[in-house]
């Protein structure tokens, strides 16, 4: 009897669990399994919105805004035009004015007369053909050559300020005894005081030399002819080496 009691309660517990069972199933059905045996799918249904035709595409227009023409940058030209553009801006490049040639300023000395004058009262002048200021510019090159002393120089008025003896000799170069004879000299020096003026003709320029207080050396004044003649052969020498 007990046997029949556990068989029946057994077969209950197991009929109440495949009860269960299948309502859990119910409550999540296969939708993979539906799927495979629908035969139709069932129309979509789209909301009203989207039911609606679509018209055709409008275009943007933007106002065109109003710009300058010097604003407005030239499309690119291709050879051709840029030769044609080239060939008619020629006649207005050959109308512009030519520009000036340059200033020579490299001096001509080729063609410079110089002498060495004498007047019937005694006076020596050096004469140049060539305008005053040249002429200064050639003289003070001189007198830096042969190492005179220039107490002053005034351009303005034409005329320099030398010291010079007629007497002193040149040292020559690796000479001791020389060397300390000029030496000796140099504190005896015998150096007078000339003015160089520089006067202005019609085509010629005249070097006069004159004494410290600016007056006509006396004829027999050996150390201003010296000094026209040392000044004449260095400018004689520089124009043939031109």
């Amino acid at each position: 009897m007990n046997i029949n009691f556990s068989t029946r309660i057994l077969l209950a517990a197991l009929l109440l669990h495949v009860t269960a069972c299948s309502y859990i199933k119910s409550l999540f059905p296969d939708k993979e399994k539906d799927y495979q045996y629908t035969a139709e799918i069932p129309p979509l249904n789209l909301p009203a919105d989207l039911k609606k035709k679509p018209t055709s595409p409008v275009s943007e227009s933007r106002p065109v805004e109003d710009s300058n023409p010097s604003d407005i940058k030239p499309a690119m030209q291709t050879p051709a035009e840029a030769t044609a553009t080239g060939t008619d801006s020629a006649p207005v490049a050959q109308n512009e004015e030519e520009a000036p040639p340059p200033i020579e300023t490299v001096e001509k000395y080729e063609n410079i007369s110089l002498e060495l004058i004498r007047f019937n009262d005694g006076e020596n002048r050096l004469r140049l053909g060539a305008e005053k200021a040249r002429v200064w510019r050639m003289v003070s090159k001189a007198l830096s050559r042969k190492s005179i002393e220039v107490t002053n120089r005034n351009q303005d008025d034409a005329f320099f300020v030398v010291q010079f003896d007629p007497d002193e000799k040149k040292v020559e170069d690796g000479s001791l005894w020389d060397e300390a004879v000029f030496m000796f000299r140099g504190f005896q020096a015998d150096e007078q005081e000339y003015v160089l003026k520089l006067e202005e003709q019609d085509r010629h320029t005249e070097v006069i030399i004159l004494d410290k207080d600016q007056k006509p050396l006396p004829p027999d004044d050996k150390g201003g002819l010296a000094l026209l003649t040392l000044i004449q052969s260095t400018i004689a020498t520089d124009l043939a080496n031109k």
